[in-house]
């Protein structure tokens, strides 16, 4: 009966996950910046993914906010040149 309880404890409150094509290396700095941190390694992944998804939101709204370098008539001009040239030649 107690190795059930064991077994069952071990099972339902920890979860072990795996984090595949990491190296000894890598795991290692990963286990480090955490150490130094004095945080859990969970605690340090997500502040990391918040962190890069906070990065990525402003790096494409700066790029998408920026002022256009062509109009959109400009623009309708060259994709019709572009599908004109791709037609001649045979492309799709």
């Amino acid at each position: 009966m107690a190795s059930f309880k064991y077994w069952y404890y071990s099972n339902t409150l920890m979860q072990v996950r795996t984090i595949k094509n990491v190296d000894k290396e890598t795991w290692n700095k990963l286990k480090t910046i955490a150490d130094t941190n004095k945080i859990s390694m969970g605690k340090l992944l997500e502040k990391m993914i918040n962190e890069y998804k906070n990065t990525s939101k402003e790096f494409w709204s700066e790029v998408l906010s920026e002022k256009k370098i062509i109009s959109d008539e400009e623009a309708r001009a060259l994709r019709k040149q572009v599908l004109l040239v791709r037609k001649e030649y045979g492309f799709r």
